[in-house]
């Protein structure tokens, strides 16, 4: 069904707009690459499991319901992580209502200058304080040394926080 938006880069791979969703996920790869967040491709050390991921994927439309940008989105399976272990303290980077409320009229009454603005990779820029590996995601070109042994015992050295992790920086 092309209507509905794809669960797996395999279910993308049967859709009619394969070469678009490509492009997204290459476009998020290189995007992670050029702000550090994967380091190494390494072989997973003993007794670590490793983070899972996932692949989101939109497509973004305008005012007349046509799609005008593919998005695909990695975000780390951070259920998997284990308190004390991975992680000490989680962080969201969220205004409730209330509270984004109460800026605005704090704002108005002090006659203040307030602009909005959309970081898209906000929270990407926060340095891991502990050691986290994330498996391999699928459309991620591993090293030549790595590709002639099984997928499943290397993993990346996570150096800044991904979507979904427990930990961010």
């Amino acid at each position: 069904d092309e209507n509905h938006e794809s669960r797996s880069v395999d279910e993308c791979r049967y859709r009619n707009d394969w070469l678009k969703w490509k492009d997204a996920i290459q476009s998020k790869l290189d995007s992670l690459t050029k702000r550090k967040v994967f380091g190494h491709v390494v072989q997973t050390p003993e007794g670590v499991k490793p983070v899972g991921y996932k692949w989101v994927f939109v497509r973004k439309k305008n005012e007349k319901n046509k799609i005008v940008r593919y998005k695909a989105r990695l975000v780390a399976q951070g259920f998997s992580q284990r308190y004390g272990f991975y992680y000490n303290e989680t962080y969201s980077p969220i205004v409730d209502a209330i509270t984004f409320r109460y800026l605005v009229s704090f704002a108005v009454h002090e006659k203040l200058d307030m602009r909005l603005m959309d970081v898209v990779t906000a929270y990407l820029y926060g340095n891991l304080e502990n050691d986290i590996y994330m498996r391999i995601p699928e459309g991620f070109n591993m090293p030549e040394a790595c590709k002639s042994n099984s997928k499943n015992i290397y993993s990346i050295k996570l150096q800044r926080s991904l979507y979904d992790l427990k930990q961010s920086g």
